[in-house]
């Protein structure tokens, strides 16, 4: 990245030259994207600090996760950015575009991620998730009654192929690419639930999905406010989809007491919009892309440690597994596939004793929720 560059587009951006400017690179996660804090150091800048998006010479034409759907005719983060911000919702503001050499300007959201918040001592974890649920209806609301439907996220969609493609992704990387074989008859159960799965979901109610609404995507403003990162892969989806992501976190593990709780508040708020949810249903379909989504994201982290060379997400598979476990124990109609992963992954990974975990564990009860709504 040319600094001279930089320079020129800080000044052109505040209204004055930039005698000091500080450039930090920020931190890579597993997108292709580079991201640096650009601080103008002079007095009385506004804005006293960017953020420099690096997408290279294609602009991001290309989604960062698979997606079923026409070609964009702009880069998706421009498109669904200046979307979300006409309807809205808290997405960072566009300063400036520089198509020649790739780079976006882009409102510095801050450090203060929801993860941050979730694990510092003395934080109301309960509270600050309430209030990302609380946005998370609001997107869906905001974006539901939106009539225009021009953009890009709303002509693609989580449909059978792509959500049947991240289970092979499971499959794939987190068994075959480890030397974990299935026998031909193992190898029938599993496309066998896989397929079951994926009518299960796909018959849900859909919505416009951010895709990856979780906390390290959700960055928490001096006054408490939340706003939203990394919508670049939005598709329509599953209703449950985000809520799994916000609270199946790979990275944050809710007390299964907070769990019931935040999706009672979902439950709640959804029905103060109109959109009234029978609880059992609701549950069990919230289990059933709990199910979908943690495999999927067990094997894209193994996928990233070999492909990306980032080792750095394999520390959240027991976490991912934990989750899967749970929703197997929440939904019937499973149990084969249950001992099958069982089988292959139970004792590498500490996922616990399956017969514990049935006699125990969250099937649901007659009021709808889980009994116990165990994490583990």
């Amino acid at each position: 990245m040319d600094i001279e560059v930089v320079k020129a587009e800080a000044a052109r951006i505040t209204g004055k030259m930039q005698q000091r400017v500080e450039i930090v690179r920020l931190p890579k996660d597993a997108s292709a994207r580079t991201y640096y804090r650009l601080s103008l150091l002079g007095d009385n800048n506004d804005p006293s600090s960017m953020i420099v998006m690096e997408l290279g010479p294609g602009m991001g034409m290309s989604a960062e996760e698979v997606t079923d759907g026409p070609d964009p005719a702009e880069p998706p983060f421009l498109e669904i950015r200046q979307y979300l911000e006409d309807q809205g919702l808290p997405v960072p503001r566009l300063y400036a575009t520089d198509r020649k050499n790739g780079l976006l300007y882009l409102e510095d959201f801050g450090d203060v991620t929801l993860e941050s918040m979730a694990i510092t001592r003395g934080v109301d974890t309960l509270a600050i998730y309430k209030k990302a649920v609380s946005l998370l209806v609001d997107f869906q609301k905001t974006t539901r009654m939106d009539q225009r439907r021009n953009c890009i996220a709303f002509k693609r969609e989580f449909n059978p192929k792509l959500l049947l493609w991240e289970l092979n992704h499971f499959r794939e990387w987190m068994l075959e690419k480890r030397n974990i074989p299935l026998t031909p008859g193992e190898s029938g159960l599993m496309e066998e639930s896989f397929a079951s799965l994926v009518q299960k979901i796909y018959r849900m109610d859909q919505v416009l999905v951010h895709r990856d609404f979780q906390s390290r995507n959700l960055m928490v403003q001096p006054g408490g406010s939340i706003g939203i990162l990394d919508f670049q892969d939005a598709l329509l989806g599953p209703l449950p989809y985000d809520l799994v992501a916000l609270l199946r976190d790979s990275y944050v593990e809710l007390t299964a007491v907070e769990l019931e709780n935040l999706i009672g508040t979902y439950i709640d708020l959804s029905a103060r919009e109109g959109n009234l949810l029978d609880k059992d249903v609701f549950f069990e379909q919230f289990a059933l892309v709990t199910l979908q989504r943690k495999l999927k994201d067990a094997g894209r982290f193994v996928f990233i440690d070999k492909v990306k060379n980032n080792p750095s997400f394999l520390k959240h598979i027991p976490t991912s597994l934990s989750y899967v476990n749970w929703a197997l124990n929440s939904i019937e109609g499973f149990d084969d596939l249950h001992y099958l992963l069982e089988e292959k992954l139970g004792k590498d990974l500490k996922w616990g004793d399956l017969e514990k975990n049935r006699a125990t564990g969250a099937k649901k009860d007659a009021g709808g929720m889980a009994e116990g709504a165990k994490d583990r």
